[in-house]
């Protein structure tokens, strides 16, 4: 199976990468590491394979999310590979296209999906839900079935300024967090029916910048401002278990996997 890598344009298309490792130009600096005689190694420069067009113009694209839906063949599923691409554009609006193919499929309800930028896209209940979160301070939640693709299953308000992230749980289909510039990130459970789904939420001194939840400890949740900060689900306002990846500016964008924590800033770090 091909790996590929999607980058979202200001020119508001999605540009396609393949990162095949016989194909990616790996060249070596004029200098030399120092005290080590070895020769400087550049990043490694990966070929575009196709350009991924909306039907409308939406403004710059400013995220974009591979996703693996249960509709997809069993072959599909079997390994990994995603069957439909979804970005979200400064005009509020969403576009999807069908991979591998690149046939655009944006259903005209996502025309006007939001009324601000959509930020930050997530998949949850196996693929079957798209979440988006934009500077409308809603999350809105949206059917990728076959049947009803790009209907708008709910709206999820409560911020009360953009929301800039938002993660599904690995754990439970049901959970979802989301980050704020109202300086919250909050766990959403839209099964119940208190709070809008507000499950609990987390107050920092800065604007949540990103959110994720741990992949290896089902109660612990991270964010971060010009730090990352981890948290215990089972204390709902309760101070951070540890902060660390301390920054000058904010964080832009942190992963995490069982082994490693990567975090970049606007300050030029990583």
């Amino acid at each position: 199976e091909a790996e590929v890598a999607f980058a979202a344009l200001r020119n508001g298309t999605i540009m396609v990468y393949d990162l095949d490792a016989s194909k990616l130009l790996m060249t070596m600096g004029a200098g030399s590491v120092a005290n080590t005689g070895a020769k400087e190694l550049r990043p490694q420069q990966a070929s575009p394979v196709q350009e991924l067009a909306p039907r409308t113009h939406g403004g710059p694209a400013l995220c974009c999310l591979p996703i693996a839906t249960s509709s997809t063949s069993e072959a599909s599923q079997c390994t990994g590979a995603p069957s439909i691409l979804v970005a979200g554009y400064a005009l509020g609006r969403l576009g999807a296209w069908r991979l591998p193919t690149g046939s655009c499929c944006m259903p005209s309800t996502w025309e006007a999906a939001h009324n601000g930028r959509v930020v930050a896209l997530t998949a949850r209940a196996s693929g079957e839900e798209l979440l988006s979160a934009s500077s409308d301070g809603l999350i809105k939640a949206w059917s990728l079935g076959s049947e009803r693709f790009g209907d708008l299953h709910s709206s999820f308000p409560g911020h009360s300024a953009a929301v800039v992230s938002v993660a599904a749980s690995p754990f439970d289909q049901g959970l979802f967090l989301s980050g704020s510039h109202d300086r919250t990130m909050r766990l959403w459970d839209p099964r119940r029916g208190t709070d809008g789904g507000v499950v609990a939420q987390w107050r920092q001194n800065e604007w949540v910048t990103c959110v994720d939840f741990s992949p290896i400890v089902d109660m612990h949740i991270f964010s971060s401002n010009k730090s990352l900060h981890s948290w215990d689900v089972r204390r709902p306002g309760a101070c951070p278990l540890t902060s660390s990846h301390w920054h000058r500016k904010l964080v832009s964008r942190f992963c995490l996997d069982p082994m490693r924590l990567a975090s970049c800033s606007l300050d030029g770090c990583v």
